[in-house]
């Protein structure tokens, strides 16, 4: 069992989110900037497990022009008729689809000895470049998205040039306080983030919403991640109709492109391109202290502090309490993680349009600069991260400041991100 107790006392924040992964916690900022003209998006469509119905998704990509990334378990195919079989298989790859690995028979890389994740990811790797040459085994996905710093070691060392995860990125419902796409290139190759898996409550409205976000906050990587379709009675199901619609809307689309996971990582993106400015001398600091700083203040008696609300993404348990262990007053927010596969538990501060509108996200200026203070204690290494909210109105991922180590009696720490 993993205790977090966090007080925040701000300064000069911008806006605050905490979370915590795993038992780390991170406290997260934000500030307001307009997303450029011309976004490039960037569409992978991924299918985990080696599931059957999977071949029907093929003519419907064809039909549209698309090929996927299909993450193999080699040790699934032709056991039985939940999975592919190898002719099915040889199709997809034939069909200029990308072959990727999956550990050989699904394995949570998490739960079992480091040797043998090792022994899963690469014996799977051999099997599939055996199978269909070197154009196979370039991209990998954790199994349950289930990693560590230990396992994120391993992918790299069988071949492999990326590993991705099934969280890390913002949806209509979850993952609210993640970034609103991966970058190009990720930010980490060994856990290319993406929207949760797609299942049967998934719209169209959906998955037009992940492009729409990326193309409002300056592009980016868009990575689905699916594994049924056409096979209502699994939950992890899309509806090949949806599907058919999807793409073609995608295909209709003058700023998307849709491509496997290995053409992306083997694309050389250009580095941005910068400009000379005139130098304005820096805005003296003032101090932007937030809104219900110190957690005290539950005016509505729903037991949550005002201006902040709890989150959470991946798989996890958790339970929240307001704590008299506070670092000054009377009360701190206070989460227990009992069980970790992935994901994140955070108090967020209300992602609203800022203090400057009547909300409680100060309102800040993009020409000063500004430093994240507060007090914190956690039984694990804490982060803090930066958000940005930009002129849309939407909220993305900016900086993760350094790791902080536990602390049992409370401790002050700062990041300052500087400019965005």
């Amino acid at each position: 069992m993993k205790q977090v107790r966090n007080h925040l006392k701000g300064w000069l924040f911008v806006i605050v989110a905490v979370v915590i992964v795993g038992a780390a916690l991170e406290v997260v900022p934000l500030r307001a900037k307009a997303a450029g003209a011309g976004a490039k998006i960037v569409v992978s469509l991924t299918w985990d497990d080696g599931r059957a119905s999977q071949f029907a998704s093929v003519p419907i990509q064809e039909a549209h022009g698309m090929k996927a990334t299909y993450y193999i378990n080699s040790g699934s195919i032709d056991a039985g008729p939940y999975y592919l079989t190898r002719a099915q298989l040889d199709a997809i790859a034939q069909s200029g689809n990308e072959i990727g690995g999956h550990t050989v028979r699904h394995e949570n890389l998490t739960a079992i000895p480091i040797e043998q994740a090792a022994t899963a990811i690469c014996n799977d790797r051999q099997t599939l470049v055996d199978w269909y040459g070197p154009e196979a085994g370039k991209s990998f996905a954790y199994p349950y998205g289930a990693n560590n710093a230990d396992v994120k070691k391993i992918p790299g060392s069988c071949g492999y040039t990326s590993a991705r995860g099934v969280t890390g990125v913002r949806t209509s419902t979850a993952c609210l306080g993640c970034r609103m796409a991966e970058s190009l290139p990720p930010l980490d190759p060994w856990y290319i983030a993406g929207p949760t898996s797609l299942t049967n409550s998934t719209t169209l409205d959906d998955l037009k919403f992940q492009v729409d976000q990326a193309a409002t906050n300056g592009g980016g990587w868009v990575v689905y991640t699916m594994h049924s379709i056409g096979d209502p009675m699994n939950d992890y199901n899309i509806d090949p109709v949806i599907y058919d619609q999807f793409l073609a809307w995608l295909q209709s689309r003058t700023d998307v492109e849709v491509r496997t996971v290995g053409e992306v990582m083997s694309t050389a993106w250009p580095v941005p391109t910068t400009t000379t400015t005139t130098v304005v001398p820096p805005t003296p600091p003032l101090a932007i202290p937030l809104v219900n700083a110190d957690l005290e203040t539950d005016a509505n008696r729903n037991g949550v502090s005002d201006c902040w609300l709890r989150g959470s993404a991946g798989t996890n348990t958790a339970s929240w309490s307001r704590s008299n262990s506070a670092h000054s007053g009377a009360v701190a927010e206070e989460v227990t993680i009992s069980t970790y596969t992935s994901g994140d538990r955070k108090i967020v501060q209300l992602l609203d349009s800022g203090t400057a509108n009547g909300g409680c996200a100060p309102s800040v200026s993009d020409a000063s600069t500004y430093t994240l203070n507060l007090w914190y204690r956690s039984t694990g290494t804490n982060n803090m991260v930066v958000f940005t909210r930009d002129a849309a109105g939407m909220w993305k991922y900016w900086k993760t400041g350094p790791v902080v180590a536990p602390s049992f009696t409370g401790t002050p720490v700062a990041f300052a991100p500087g400019k965005l």
